[in-house]
């Protein structure tokens, strides 16, 4: 039963061990998930039709959880463990995007929390999948402004504020990702130096 918890800190390499503290984190973060929801019903600032939805995806995040450090016990190529860190921080940040649409979208005071996604993904995935994930972020933020006047059961259309609102966002997130990927790289860097010494 430990094995769907807590995952192996004597890893066959730096990936994994990657994977490993991402799971710790996705821990917390369920468990943060289900807490706010609860809270939030009961002071009636999520509506009760949207808490089982809400509550199901943070119980689908909580199985995959459980499943991928399960497989941290098992050897596995480098290549594969890459595959499964961009899987399961893309898996992160649809999660977090779809909670956002439905409640509130951009308004929401939990949005900024967009910036830890963003952040983790420049520190931990390899620079060829990082385009990839920024790429789904981008998506998620443009699809998102429409989505959340359709859940307040207004009429829209595409205006040129929300590309404009987009484009600033984007800009923003994807310096913040270049920083964040800078300050990895050159750490790294300088790691490898201190081993050689």
């Amino acid at each position: 039963m430990q094995q769907f918890f807590i995952p192996p800190f004597k890893s066959t390499g730096e990936t994994a061990d990657r994977l490993g503290w991402l799971v710790l984190l996705r821990w917390l973060m369920v468990l943060g998930q289900a807490a706010i929801i609860g809270l939030g019903t009961q002071l009636l600032f999520i509506p009760l039709r949207l808490a089982p939805w809400m509550l199901l995806s943070t119980f689908i995040l909580g199985g995959v959880n459980a499943a991928m450090c399960k497989s941290l016990y098992k050897s596995s190529k480098g290549e594969w463990r890459e595959l499964e860190l961009l899987g399961i921080l893309l898996l992160d940040i649809v999660q977090f995007l779809l909670l956002m649409a439905i409640t509130q979208g951009l308004q929401n005071p939990f949005y900024p929390l967009i910036f830890v996604y963003v952040t983790l993904s420049a520190v931990l995935l390899p620079m060829s999948y990082g385009w990839s994930y920024l790429t789904v972020v981008g998506a998620g933020i443009y699809v998102m402004n429409p989505v959340v006047y359709i859940f307040n059961d207004q009429d829209t259309y595409v205006r040129t504020s929300a590309l404009v609102s987009w484009s600033i966002q984007m800009f923003v997130i994807i310096a913040n990702w270049g920083i964040a990927a800078a300050v990895a790289r050159h750490r790294l860097r300088y790691q490898k130096r201190w081993e050689r010494l």
